[in-house]
């Protein structure tokens, strides 16, 4: 085709897997290779009637008129090519088919429409087609004899925006099994996915994608909103396969205290705190040895201690790269600062046919048709959206702000607003203070078009730390406003000044972090900083316990999750209580949050907390210092300090009683036993047990009852195996009594309980030599505490699994459980306790004498290679293994 096709196309993008190595090994071979290749890719998209429009190296692209056609010519692309002999160059092609509208403008094609397609090419193997999910749906019924859509499932592409369905086209001739496909789902990474498409910036992209890797530490400066985090989300995601440790993500806008920047990135890592360790210190042993390239976002408020960090890091691990965004830069030796522009501009005159392809055009006009479904770029508005564009200097931010008015206001409209009200916008070159006047105007400006009820919200909202929800929105909003708090926040999230977090079922809101300061400017400006934060305060404490008393109820894991979601703005309350002397709220807040932090393995910043609080002089109120000694206590035993534990849960104790509070007696008691129980004093923790039970069965506190009664099980059990004579029928009796409790934890709903009383079941089970009902019971175990979240005895349940496993001569198995068991605890922080290092200690004697060094060295190591969710699936499969 000699013209170039116009209107909805289908594009075929191609090329040379691996050609840089092979231009590198095979230079003058290559040469021919490549023009053989170009002949090949040529012949079969003139024979399907398709127009080249654009060639750059060994890459190809193509528009068609019809689907069906570029999937011929990719066939029979394929079919040549690998057909060809080519000695030590063999050439292998990525394919990869979208279809949908662009703009074709002098022999070339513009539009969204064109990225898709080139990352669909980018995710595909050599010799593998890819087509979209538009263009598979126009092919499926009319695909010839010998072709065939293969489902491939949905899959993050390098946007970062939603899932695309993807398919491969199998033929006849053509080779049909490629490993998964290169995709943000299957390389190591946490970066967040948009709901928006990442528009332009390609010259920036490519720049960075070849400055990073040369560049041990990158930073991207520039004002707020110019783009800095999209742009560096979007050269890792071009860099994941680079990096086999993966790519992390920081955001530290949400750090309001220097000394939670470690935790932000031992968050993102997956590294755990180990208590009594600074965590930075954790954070290095973990880096050393890793290929990973780190993002640090929102730099600028924090930059000496990040700039410390990344300079112990950089230091420590060799192979680590960092990528920084921030207003400034870090100061580090040996730091390539890399300032941002705003995006390119349009220039006079203003032609539609022309503007298209300017990005800033693109992205107003992008964001433009998500605000009002009409919107088309015409002759007629085209002068009023250049306008905007170059009147808001490209800033990206800002752009999508003026976009998000178009539906109320006409392009004209407002072109005419930005001209009033920010002037100075159009005036001579920018200093690093203009660029922040020019987003401070245009956020100023959206401001100033929200209603006295929107501005009202958006203040109050900026009190709130890494995100809010709906219920914490309505707390703070006044009863007075006049308008319900959703509306008024449905609202905002219209005009993009509220962005929905979409990561979690819990439906969360925030804002971007430069909205979020210009808003707790304008909130101070107002008066009103004492009273907001005194509404978020008392809104979190009353939040807090609350969920603290969900935790253990059947509502547990929607409690968990809640409080996972909003600890920033716990720590905040923590934060600002302590700072301000009145320390009741942070004391409320650190005792509602005991199990929680205990359960999800919260060791090292908990501590923290507990020693700072208890250690304060103020008068506190008695229950209330009752409740955080039982918490501290809690984590004491849990760290193995039982001296420290005995100490705390004996002071809670005397306070308890001296309050005359039942029920806090009888859990600083049933605590007090378990502390016993883990030092092996059985006969101690006996006495605790039922002095706990009188108390719990005095006011009907069920779980209370059923904790102990558990735990006495586990003791009489206990005390009879440490003299050897448990026969099988006592086994058999401790079981059938477990298993009253068993029923009993299920009808309670707490499943952390109910993961503790199958594993106690489990073990006896195996005890009565009852394997499968022991396999069985272990299995729901381990299902239930990697729910539940509680690493720590998710550990203890590996423990069971790895005797199990050795018991029943699967001496494999049992190494590499052992191996996960160990990692587990060394990612959290934690030592086995003495009961638990009896059964580590037993299985790992018993498989270490039954396979050779070489044989356990492997297992161990694969299991020690396994994250948390792979073991925990890993040990099902051995428990299930072992029943059959």
């Amino acid at each position: 085709m000699d013209t170039p096709p116009t209107g909805t196309l289908t594009f075929l993008f191609t090329d040379v897997e691996g050609s840089t190595r092979l231009w590198e090994q095979y230079p003058e071979a290559m040469q021919d290779a490549l023009a053989a290749h170009d002949r090949a890719l040529r012949a079969a998209i003139a024979a399907h009637g398709g127009y080249v429009f654009s060639t750059a190296g060994d890459a190809f692209a193509a528009a068609f008129l019809r689907p069906g056609r570029a999937i011929a010519a990719a066939i029979e692309a394929q079919r040549t090519l690998s057909g060809t002999d080519w000695g030590d160059t063999e050439i292998r092609a990525r394919m990869g088919i979208h279809t949908g509208d662009a703009e074709e403008r002098e022999g070339d094609y513009f539009g969204p429409v064109l990225n898709r397609g080139a990352r669909l090419m980018a995710a595909a193997h050599g010799q593998q087609i890819v087509v979209s999910a538009v263009t598979a749906q126009l092919v499926r019924r009319s695909l010839p004899a010998g072709v065939a859509l293969r489902d491939l499932g949905e899959h993050r592409l390098k946007d970062l925006t939603d899932p695309e369905h993807l398919f491969q086209i199998d033929a006849d001739g053509l080779r049909t099994q490629f490993p998964p496909l290169r995709t943000l789902d299957v390389l190591p990474n946490n970066l967040p996915a948009y709901l928006t498409p990442f528009v332009g910036r390609e010259d920036e992209v490519h720049q960075l994608t070849a400055l990073v890797p040369d560049n041990r530490l990158v930073t991207l400066t520039g004002a707020g909103g110019v783009g800095k985090t999209r742009l560096a989300l979007q050269v890792a995601a071009e860099l994941l396969e680079d990096h086999a440790g993966g790519v992390w993500f920081v955001d530290l806008s949400v750090v309001g205290s220097t000394e939670l920047i470690p935790k932000q990135l031992a968050v993102a890592l997956g590294i755990q705190e180990q208590a009594n360790r600074p965590i930075s210190d954790t954070l290095l042993d973990a880096l050393v040895g890793r290929d990973a390239l780190l993002i640090f976002d929102n730099c600028e408020h924090v930059i000496d201690e990040v700039a410390s960090l990344v300079e112990r890091v950089l230091r420590s691990a060799p192979l680590i790269r960092v990528l920084a965004t921030s207003r400034e830069a870090l100061g580090i030796a040996g730091e390539f600062a890399w300032r941002v522009p705003g995006m390119a501009l349009p220039t006079d005159p203003f032609d539609p046919a022309t503007l298209t392809a300017n990005e800033s055009i693109r992205l107003f006009v992008d964001r433009a048709v998500r605000a009002d479904r009409t919107f088309v770029l015409t002759r007629d508005n085209a002068v009023a959206c250049a306008r905007i564009c170059r009147g808001l200097d490209g800033l990206p931010l800002a752009i999508e702000l003026a976009a998000a008015r178009i539906g109320t206001l006409s392009p004209q409209q407002v072109a005419e607003r930005l001209d009033d009200d920010l002037g100075l916008l159009t005036k001579g070159p920018r200093t690093a203070q203009a660029r922040q006047q020019t987003l401070r105007g245009a956020i100023d400006w959206s401001y100033r078009l929200l209603s006295e009820s929107e501005q009202a919200l958006l203040r109050i909202l900026s009190t709130f730390r890494g995100g809010f929800s709906l219920e914490a929105v309505e707390a703070l909003w006044s009863p007075g406003a006049g308008h319900p708090a959703l509306d008024v926040l449905t609202r905002l999230v219209d005009q993009s000044l509220v962005t929905l977090a979409t990561r979690r079922p819990l439906r969360h809101f925030r804002l971007l972090e430069t909205i979020r300061q210009y808003a707790w400017e304008q909130l101070q400006a107002a008066g009103e900083t004492e009273e907001m934060l005194s509404r978020h305060r008392d809104y979190f404490v009353d939040w807090a316990e609350a969920q603290g008393r969900l935790v253990s109820a059947p509502n547990q894991l929607e409690a968990l999750e809640a409080l996972e979601a909003d600890h920033d703005n716990l720590r905040a309350v923590l934060q600002r209580s302590i700072a301000s002397g009145d320390l009741e709220p942070a004391l409320r807040v650190a005792a509602a949050l005991s199990t929680f932090w205990w359960l999800h393995s919260h060791f090292g910043e908990s501590g923290g907390w507990y020693e700072r609080l208890l250690g304060a002089r103020q008068q506190v109120p008695s229950r209330i210092r009752a409740k955080l000694l039982i918490g501290a206590g809690q984590f004491s035993m849990a760290v193995c300090d039982h001296e420290q534990a005995d100490t705390r849960l004996q002071e809670a104790l005397g306070i308890a009683r001296h309050v005359a509070s039942a029920r806090l007696e009888g859990w600083a008691l049933a605590y007090l036993m378990s502390n016993e129980a883990w030092r092996l004093d059985l006969e101690a923790a006996g006495t605790f047990a039922a002095q706990s039970l009188a108390v719990f069965q005095r006011i009907g506190e069920a779980l209370g009852i059923g904790y102990v009664t558990f735990l006495q099980i586990g003791l009489d059990f206990g005390a009879k195996w440490r003299t050897g004579a448990v026969s099988r029928e006592e086994a058999e009796g401790y079981l059938e009594r477990l298993e009253v409790m068993l029923a009993a934890g299920r009808a309670l709903g707490e499943r952390n309980f109910l993961a503790h009383v199958l594993d106690l079941a489990g073990g006896l089970a195996v005890a009565a030599a009852e394997i499968e009902k022991g396999g069985e019971y272990l299995t729901e175990a381990v299902a239930t505490f990697f729910v539940v979240g509680n690493q720590q005895c998710l550990a203890h349940a590996f423990d069971r699994v790895a005797t199990l496993a050795s018991d029943r001569g699967r001496y494999v198995e049992a190494a590499k459980v052992l191996g996960a068991t160990d990692a587990l605890r060394r990612h959290i922080g934690v030592e086995a306790r003495l009961l638990e290092k009896i059964a580590f200690d037993g299985a790992l004697e018993t498989t270490r004498q039954s396979l050779s060094s070489q044989q356990f060295g492997k297992a161990w190591a694969e299991g020690a290679a396994m994250d948390g969710e792979q073991a925990a699936e890993y040990a099902r499969e051995v428990t299930g293994a072992v029943r059959g």
